[in-house]
């Protein structure tokens, strides 16, 4: 089990774990509950990101002078969670959350094991033969890859005829292309593998269109997605001006994850509510790639704003909802998750 700690985005992990049988304490007494706490008190958040984005590493390999976030710090966007992970036998968790050790403890509901962003990595390419490849590492149980493909083409015919994981093809859930202008085309698409390959595998996208001008390749890895039925129907949309959205459809399960990629044109996206950036391949003012992810239980939008730097403008965005893996059968376990949150 994990307590995860996301200060503007950049997440921190106390692990745990544990097993059957009886626990005691120095006294010999039996312990009843299982108890991780996790107290950080400073960590690497959006100041230090930005500070590294731009920073020259000393001789030693270093940066130095990286600035970093208080917890509770004003201005800075503070999550946590838990995250449960069964590496054998079976589990059905209940999970009691207290905001302090003396406040009282009401117990929820049952949990079932729910979708987790594990990792993102993404690259680009300036003209080319529209085949981009780049190195993503995935583990953890349950895994699920997605991987988007966007960018901005001189032909009708742009988008993707196929992207590949460490050799294995992946599935095509979305891929659509708007015309910005004359010959211009913007293109965006989407694709999953269900238990990618563990370790670093090459992901190679290949992309259709005659003149190709800006190309694009983004992958996620996720922990927790349902095996056998690993994702719902995915959504699409396209359109001109400062705003972008699209609808997953049905309602989401407070378990699942939403994730999103968006292309536009002559426009600076910036994420929506609810939602985590996870990446941003810029393409000056042209065709920058972006992801992002949100939890099922904030809803079935996934929204971008734009300011405008030039017209024409346009953009492309396509989103599926990632299931969640199912729970185990009943058994008695207490956890307690003490003073994480906002």
């Amino acid at each position: 089990m994990t307590i995860v700690f996301s200060v503007d985005g950049v997440e921190h992990r106390c692990v745990g774990q544990a097993s059957g049988g009886i626990r005691q304490d120095s006294r010999g007494e039996e312990l009843t509950e299982y108890s991780l706490k996790y107290h950080p008190t400073v960590s690497f958040g959006g100041r230090a990101r930005q500070f590294i984005a731009s920073a020259v590493k000393d001789a030693e390999g270093y940066y130095r002078g990286v600035p970093l976030t208080r917890a509770g710090e004003s201005g800075a966007v503070v999550e946590g969670y838990l995250l449960l992970e069964r590496l054998g036998g079976d589990v059905n968790t209940v999970i009691t959350v207290a905001t302090s050790e003396e406040a009282p403890a009401p117990v929820l509901d049952k949990y079932k094991n729910s979708v987790a962003f594990e990792a993102a990595t993404d690259a680009s390419e300036v003209g080319g033969d529209g085949v981009i490849s780049l190195t993503h590492t995935a583990a953890g149980p349950d895994r699920l890859a997605f991987a988007t493909n966007g960018g901005m083409f001189g032909s009708s015919a742009a988008g993707t005829s196929s992207i590949t994981y460490g050799g294995a093809g992946m599935s095509e859930k979305f891929d659509l292309n708007f015309n910005v202008f004359g010959g211009t085309y913007i293109f965006v698409s989407g694709y999953t593998l269900v238990a990618p390959a563990t370790g670093a595998q090459t992901v190679t996208a290949t992309s259709t269109g005659s003149t190709f001008s800006f190309n694009r390749l983004a992958v996620h890895s996720y922990t927790g997605v349902d095996q056998t039925t690993p994702t719902g129907t995915a959504a699409t949309n396209s359109g001109i001006g400062a705003g972008a959205s699209v609808t997953v459809p049905g309602t989401p399960g407070a378990g699942s994850m939403i994730v999103d990629a968006h292309v536009p044109y002559s426009l600076t996206p910036t994420v929506g509510p609810n939602q985590t950036e996870r990446t941003r391949e810029f393409g000056l003012f042209d065709s920058t790639l972006v992801t992002s992810t949100q939890s099922g239980a904030d809803g079935a939008v996934m929204s971008w704003t734009h300011t405008v730097d030039d017209a024409p403008n346009g953009w492309v965005i396509g989103a599926i909802e990632l299931l969640e893996s199912a729970g185990g059968a009943p058994f008695a376990s207490n956890l307690m998750l003490l003073g994480v949150g906002k």
